[in-house]
């Protein structure tokens, strides 16, 4: 604000000509008991600065007063906690019925191997791999194996070469390694059964299954030798019946279609008289197949049979339950640490609060100060114009007395100013200290009864997923 002198009051106004004009008419009348027109207009313009200047220091003190420290605690805490607590029982109701079911399905089954343990005088453990998919993934490099290395044999025989071998041999293949292999894994687990009847018939199966892998993949090499290029035309001066040699005999035909009747005739006359090295080969990869799927089986689960069965159910309901109970928690631990958070954000330090209360508190005394000088210079000023005015008249209107309002000096009237802020509206900084640490501990119990809230509702959860081996 810019302060007004009494020069600038007296040219703004024209005080000098008005108290020579005015004093030469004598006026004012000596009657007078107030101010002149003119000495009135000075007054007002005055009295509209001291009014600006307090609207100005208004604002300015409300500013101030925001950043003054609170003379009440702040209170938090109460209803959030309520809030919190209310949240983790709500968290807990909301999954009862889950976390029941999921325990129940993890003790049934727990409770189910245990009385198979019991029935079958099992005290070790069961055994199963992490990953059964590693021998499935096996059971398929074997099974491209066998079809390329057949498809290699059966290619070299037929006009179509490896891609009609291949054809040929997938079947083959898929025969050896997923039906007798798995046939042979499964009977091989019979053979260590408690039960006697049940060891003799797995034992008599997996010899049969033996046997029959034994036959078919020598099926197959005598089927290798009938194809067309391998297989001897028989002497043509003689009739096929009249041939006493057996390869001879089964001769059907010298086309590829004739191969499987006298692969069949072979089987049964030749039986291990195969032709030749690639034939053996043949047969020994398909046997050797079918032993190395037979093993891949049996190591997808527990070699006593129904064991792993049901150690992977209490594995998969375990895991389940797990899951649950890791979900539950982490939910009460998301509600725990966003109320922790909320008390802690709430509660601002007394101290430092303080002391930027008390940089506010200088800061308004010192925009006080500057009220109280600007207006008590506006008032001089306005009081010297006043009194140059009267000066000029009195010389204008000599001899008529002055009248009666200029006996005495000018003196303003509704200009009150407010009242600058004491310390004591400030309070002191050891105050603002064992405020701090009070609430501080306040604060501290509160979230001790936050945490005990939440290790209950843990607690809860747990009890309710507890099963009896853990």
């Amino acid at each position: 604000m810019t302060i007004p002198n009494a020069q600038f009051l007296v040219e703004r106004f024209n005080l000098i000509r008005a108290a020579e004009s005015r004093g030469k008419r004598r006026l004012p009348p000596e009657t007078l008991e107030g101010l002149d027109p003119k000495e009135q207009e000075v007054v007002d313009y005055c009295t509209q600065s001291v009014a600006e200047a307090l609207e100005a220091y208004q604002k300015e003190s409300r500013v101030y007063a925001e950043r003054m420290i609170p003379t009440e605690p702040t209170g938090l805490g109460g209803a959030d906690l309520e809030k919190a607590s209310a949240e983790f029982d709500a968290t807990v109701e909301r999954h009862r019925e889950d976390l029941k079911s999921s325990h129940s399905e993890t003790q049934g089954a727990i409770d189910e191997l245990a009385n198979f343990q019991r029935e079958h005088g099992l005290k070790r453990d069961p055994k199963i791999p992490d990953n059964p998919w590693k021998s499935w993934a096996v059971l398929a490099v074997v099974l491209l194996i066998e079809t390329f290395a057949n498809g290699f044999f059966f290619g070299q025989q037929i006009g179509t070469g490896l891609i009609g071998g291949v054809s040929q041999a997938v079947l083959i293949s898929a025969i050896n390694v997923i039906l007798i292999g798995g046939l042979a894994a499964f009977t091989a687990r019979h053979v260590i059964h408690r039960d006697q009847v049940r060891r003799l018939v797995g034992g008599l199966a997996l010899i049969v299954i033996a046997v029959g892998a034994l036959i078919w993949n020598l099926a197959v090499a005598h089927y290798r030798e009938a194809l067309p290029s391998d297989y001897p035309a028989p002497p043509p001066e003689f009739p096929v019946a009249a041939v006493s040699d057996p390869v001879q005999e089964c001769y059907r035909g010298p086309n590829e279609s004739d191969s499987d009747a006298e692969a069949i005739c072979l089987l049964t006359t030749r039986w291990f008289r195969l032709g030749g090295f690639r034939s053996w080969a043949l047969m020994l990869i398909g046997l050797a197949a079918c032993v190395f799927a037979a093993w891949e089986f049996l190591r997808m689960s527990d070699a006593y049979p129904g064991y792993g069965g049901l150690e992977r159910k209490r594995r998969e309901a375990d895991e389940g339950r797990k899951a649950l109970r890791f979900q539950v928690l982490s939910q009460l631990k998301d509600v725990f640490d966003r109320a922790e958070a909320t008390q802690r954000n709430g509660l601002a330090n007394p101290v430092n609060v303080f002391d930027r209360a008390s940089q506010a508190f200088d800061d308004s005394r010192d925009a006080h100060r500057r009220l109280v000088d600007s207006i008590s210079q506006l008032e001089r000023s306005c009081r010297a114009a006043i009194n140059r005015y009267r000066s000029v008249n009195r010389d204008a209107r000599r001899p008529t007395p002055d009248p009666k309002s200029w006996r005495k000096e000018w003196t303003p009237t509704g200009w009150d100013l407010p009242a600058a802020l004491l310390p004591r509206d400030l309070g002191t900084r050891a105050d603002a200290v064992e405020r701090g640490q009070r609430e501080e501990r306040e604060l501290e119990a509160r979230i001790r009864d936050l945490r005990a809230n939440y290790k209950s509702a843990c607690e809860e959860v747990k009890r309710i997923t507890e099963v009896r081996d853990e």
